[in-house]
């Protein structure tokens, strides 16, 4: 549980993420970036419901990723191969 408010929330797998994030945009009217981490590259994760401003900050997102992880390629330690 968090107090206050919190500007990263993880997740254990996809599909708690789904519902934590469909709550959170059509109950609480949030907006949300997505990105899947693990691969070879960063996904960007979308739903057609997105507005374009969650649009654009998850491709935001996914290129602040890229470009950290090719300064430091240990975050992308235990990514498949």
């Amino acid at each position: 549980m968090v107090a206050g408010e919190a500007d990263v929330l993880l997740v254990p797998d996809l599909e708690s993420g789904n519902m934590v994030a469909k709550q959170l945009t059509f109950m609480a009217y949030a907006d949300a970036a997505g990105l899947v981490l693990g691969a070879r590259c960063p996904i960007i994760l979308t739903s057609r419901a997105d507005s374009d401003y969650a649009r654009i900050v998850s491709s935001a997102l996914a290129v602040l990723f890229a470009e950290a992880s090719r300064l430091d390629p240990s975050l992308l330690k235990g990514a498949a191969e």
